[in-house]
């Protein structure tokens, strides 16, 4: 966050002279929410790779138009090949991800079951 925001998360649990925090939980969360596709965390959440920008997914719309011009009606329409690779890509990492989320909390309610008996 440093190098987008200039913010030192250290600031999390350091106060000002009034004592209010100088850093709240919900403007990290937005600082990470926001931070741009060269980012460490965005890159690493895209799969290793930086996500694509606005241009690039309108170029890709651009040439799934230009190759289903002129196409018979009821023909299945040419999807663009690299825009499919990522998409099948993302949607098994979220699968993961939630996959393994469940698990965690299957877990903990497993722990807080045999806590209470």
């Amino acid at each position: 966050m440093r190098r987008f925001y200039d913010v030192d998360l250290r600031d999390l649990w350091r106060r000002d002279e009034e004592g209010f925090p100088l850093l709240t939980h919900r403007q990290v969360w937005v600082y990470v929410r926001h931070l741009p596709r060269d980012s460490a965390l965005a890159i690493d959440d895209n799969g290793g790779l930086m996500p694509w920008s606005m241009v690039e997914h309108l170029l890709a719309d651009r040439w799934e138009q230009e190759a289903n011009r002129g196409k018979k009606k009821g023909a299945p329409p040419v999807r663009n090949p690299r825009r499919l690779e990522l998409q099948s890509k993302q949607m098994a990492q979220r699968g993961s991800r939630k996959r393994a989320a469940f698990e965690r909390a299957k877990a903990r309610r497993e722990k807080a079951l045999r806590t209470k008996s």
